[in-house]
């Protein structure tokens, strides 16, 4: 009988210690992360490949990049903390500006500051999400291998010169959204040739497409 209980009492501790050594197994298991258009694969960036810095509410902004993958994908969740902004993805041993080709962005992203992508002249494409309400001055200027662009459907009012130089840059549509099109947003565009532009923009600014010497 003293030997039942026993059996009981180990087979009792084996599990609380199998469980446990589960549970520390999925806590150190990475999480894919989400995006607007779908799953970001686990292996594209780690959490580690960031330089960040917190913001003053406990929400994450990227200040920096040290991976090395050239395709970029931030996470939307950075140690357990928000990414809302990006302001650079710099890095002081390597020349990431003739390095990253492509970046995606998480729809928890808001804010990319100016200039974050300035000079970036490999990256071909950038899809700008729907979320996304600030972005900085020549945020995307000079990224001369850049023949794609999607923007987000509401119009972003502090994008000064946010495409500027793109030398690359064909075709580009602007969203039903945008009621203006914001100043040298286009400038130096000397590739460009059509621009899509919807009944709802009612004012086009200054040097919006000054020197695009290709537009017909």
């Amino acid at each position: 009988m003293e030997n039942s209980k026993k059996k009981k009492v180990l087979q009792k501790v084996l599990c609380v210690g199998l469980s446990v050594f589960m549970l520390g197994a999925y806590a150190g298991t990475a999480i894919p992360q989400y995006t607007n258009t779908g799953i970001v694969a686990e292996a594209a960036n780690s959490e580690a490949d960031f330089y960040t810095t917190e913001n003053s509410d406990g929400t994450i902004a990227i200040i920096g990049y040290k991976g090395t993958s050239s395709d970029v994908v931030i996470p939307s969740y950075i140690y357990g903390q928000k990414v809302v902004q990006v302001d650079a993805l710099s890095n002081s041993k390597k020349d990431n500006k003739d390095f990253i080709t492509s970046v995606t962005f998480p729809s928890t992203v808001t804010t990319i500051n100016g200039p974050a992508f300035y000079g970036y002249t490999k990256i071909k494409s950038v899809v700008i999400p729907d979320t996304i309400t600030e972005i900085g001055s020549y945020a995307f200027g000079n990224c001369t291998s850049l023949t794609s662009v999607t923007l987000p459907k509401k119009m972003i009012d502090s994008c000064y010169g946010m495409l500027s130089g793109c030398t690359a840059l064909k075709s580009v549509t602007i969203p039903s959204g945008w009621t203006e099109i914001p100043e040298s947003m286009f400038s130096g565009c000397e590739n460009l040739t059509t621009v899509n532009i919807p009944n709802t923009v009612t004012k086009i600014n200054n040097d919006a497409f000054s020197y695009c010497t290709s537009l017909t």
